[in-house]
């Protein structure tokens, strides 16, 4: 991104965007506005000229046409490298939240994540805080705004089952009782299962998933928002699960630590 590394660069668009919105008369006024001396901008000026990006006409500069695509060009370059960014970074200014208490429009509320969920409570000291945008009873929906820091939460563990079987015999491959063993050790908050051998077994067992649709994704998405997964499914699916994870770790500075449970 050239506009963010060249200082050069910067500068001139700086400048071309004031000479647009002003068309100045004398340099001190460029000076003032982009917070250089008056003897860079003079130069600056000269090689804007040489460039065919601005002329000088009855004592004012105005920018040209080639000045005005110049401008443009690295203006969008520069939006769709933010956008980019923001979007990666899951930058937001506003959210939705459950009102952990009775919330006034305009209210302060601290942010914090319960069981899953963005949670707002009145009046009460947070890492992130938000302005309520309306009134909310306790357990609504409540839209809040003026967002400031960052949601303090641990990501959750996540445990995985790889289930070894041959498609003539299916589940009757999978020996259940060390199945049990397993998952009565591990302490989680949703199951999920990746297909239909996991989801006959899980029932055997007299367990209810919580995920049988998009199990995948929906496990990352819970794991994220700090709930402890087990995961069960075919050696496939569990190579694809460990991928996805990998791909999120590399991405991001919070990191998944999966656990592989070998019956």
């Amino acid at each position: 991104m050239r506009v963010l590394r060249e200082k050069s660069l910067a500068t001139k668009l700086l400048l071309l965007l004031e000479i647009l919105s002003r068309k100045p008369a004398k340099l001190t006024y460029l000076a003032d506005a982009v917070g250089i001396t008056p003897q860079a901008v003079s130069d600056y000026i000269k090689r804007l000229i040489q460039e065919g990006f601005v002329v000088q006409k009855e004592g004012r500069y105005y920018v040209t046409k080639e000045g005005v695509d110049f401008v443009h060009s690295n203006l969008l370059e520069l939006k769709r490298f933010t956008e980019e960014r923001i979007r990666h970074l899951n930058i937001i200014d506003r959210c939705l939240a459950l009102a952990g208490g009775d919330v006034k429009k305009s209210e302060r509320v601290g942010l914090f994540m319960k069981k899953g969920y963005l949670i707002a409570f009145p009046r009460k000291k947070s890492s992130s805080t938000g302005v309520a945008l309306r009134d909310a009873r306790i357990g609504e929906d409540v839209p809040v705004g003026d967002l400031e820091g960052i949601v303090r939460h641990r990501l959750g563990d996540f445990y995985v089952i790889p289930l070894s079987y041959s498609i003539e015999r299916g589940s009757r491959d999978v020996p259940v009782d060390k199945v049990e063993r397993l998952l009565n050790k591990i302490k989680y908050d949703v199951l999920a299962v990746g297909d239909v051998v996991a989801l006959s077994v899980v029932k055997r067992l007299r367990r209810k998933p919580d995920f049988e649709f998009a199990p995948m994704e929906s496990s990352l998405d819970a794991v994220k928002r700090g709930l402890s997964v087990c995961f069960l499914g075919s050696t496939e699916q569990v190579e694809k699960l460990i991928s996805l994870v990998n791909k999120f770790n590399d991405s991001s500075p919070d990191k998944i630590v999966y656990m592989v449970k070998n019956i």
